[in-house]
């Protein structure tokens, strides 16, 4: 491994949190071994907090200058736990890798911000068996179907269901949750299975569960942590896919715009198959993808934290193109996006959270060479070259 691969390898662990203080002393010594005394960082990195970002900062932009940039770096020090939480964007191209903080972008640079939007947050409505549709709490994050009442995760009642019994007709009792653009929301099934929704998706259940397996149809994308029972299979549908689990723990992406439906275990096993007559099924094993398009399915090793980043409340990208990302971003913001010219071909890695303002995020792109600009009524155009 080259000196260049070391430290890269050794940036990673420090984003990643997994760096030991051994290595951050390395890592650290490396950094300051450039000739650049205004940006010299000791041990303790600096005095204070707003020392250490102007510091990096100035070093960042002085980098960006630089007209020959192998290697870039765009370092990210991390000032113990006090900025753990700050948005880390990481760009790999080809010629190395870019690293930037959006709590460092340009304080000065207030182009594009006439229409900002904010971020989305918990927003979902439910549609009950009678057709009456609930408005649900954006101070809540979720829901609980128990002892026959609809309540929110803190106990609080919403409604009482209207659940039939054991051996009923389960689409008497079919509910339905909805998360708009811009929404995410949890729910707790009968049967002690936590599913979460992410932006303009939905999901249809029964309450409570009948004597057969447990059924549930989704659109657009959902984490399922499923309930283990043995003698009641749990399967969700999904536009021509079938998912069949006992207790496990997956990711189902099926929104329409994406490329076939993913679907990705995280621990136990999974059955997937086309809904279609003589369709095989293919078994999933923990950390495997399998892509369903055109009735085939094409199965892949993946990191999972990546896929299900979405649910703690992160952006999380590796390797994906600027067409990946703004569909996210569309998503999540509620936007519209267009691009002129050709847009770039760099490959984003990172993670940002999902709580910053739209403007926030594209500061943080903007240094990687992505220009936009923000319209009115949620318009969003991506300018390329």
């Amino acid at each position: 491994m080259s000196g260049k691969e070391h430290y890269e390898k050794l940036a990673l662990k420090w984003l990643e949190g997994t760096i030991t203080e051994a290595e951050k002393a390395e890592f650290t010594a490396w950094y300051n071994s450039y000739d650049d005394n205004k940006s010299f960082l000791p041990s303790s990195f600096a005095e204070s907090e707003q020392d250490l970002e102007d510091r990096i900062f100035d070093k960042v932009r002085q980098l960006m200058k630089q007209p020959e940039r192998i290697p870039v770096k765009r370092m990210n020090l991390s000032w113990s736990r006090a900025i753990a939480a700050v948005a880390i964007l990481l760009v790999c191209c080809s010629l190395g890798f870019f690293w930037w903080q959006a709590k460092f972008q340009d304080r000065n640079d207030t182009r594009n911000v006439a229409h900002d939007v904010q971020p989305g947050g918990n927003r979902a409505t439910l549609t009950l068996s009678d057709g009456r549709v609930v408005e649900l709490s954006d101070a809540q994050r979720g829901i609980v179907l128990a002892n026959g009442k609809i309540q929110y995760e803190d106990g609080s009642q919403l409604i009482a269901a209207t659940s039939a019994s054991s051996g009923s007709d389960q689409a008497a009792s079919l509910l339905e949750m909805t998360t708009p653009k811009g929404g995410k929301y949890r729910v707790t099934l009968s049967d002690g299975t936590s599913v979460w929704l992410n932006s303009a998706s939905t999901l249809r259940y029964p309450s409570p569960f009948g004597k057969g397996k447990r059924i549930v149809e989704l659109d657009g994308e959902g984490y399922f942590d499923v309930s283990h029972d043995t003698d009641h299979p749990f399967v969700v549908l999904c536009n021509g896919q079938e998912v069949e689990v006992l207790g496990t723990a997956f990711n189902i992406n099926s929104y329409a715009d994406e490329e076939g439906i993913r679907t990705t275990l995280v621990h136990g096993k999974v059955s997937v198959r086309a809904d279609r007559a003589n369709s095989k099924s293919r078994m999933l094993l923990p950390g495997q993808q399998a892509v369903l398009q055109d009735d085939n399915f094409e199965v892949s090793e993946v990191d999972t934290t990546e896929i299900t980043a979405w649910k703690e409340g992160y952006f999380q990208f590796k390797g994906a193109d600027i067409y990946t990302v703004m569909r996210q971003f569309a998503r999540w913001y509620d936007l519209e996006v267009s691009y002129e010219g050709t847009p770039t071909r760099e490959k984003f890695m990172g993670r940002i959270p999902m709580d910053m303002t739209l403007n926030s995020v594209f500061k943080v792109l903007a240094a990687t060479g992505v220009d936009f600009e923000i319209k009115a009524d949620r318009q969003l155009v991506v300018k390329g070259k």
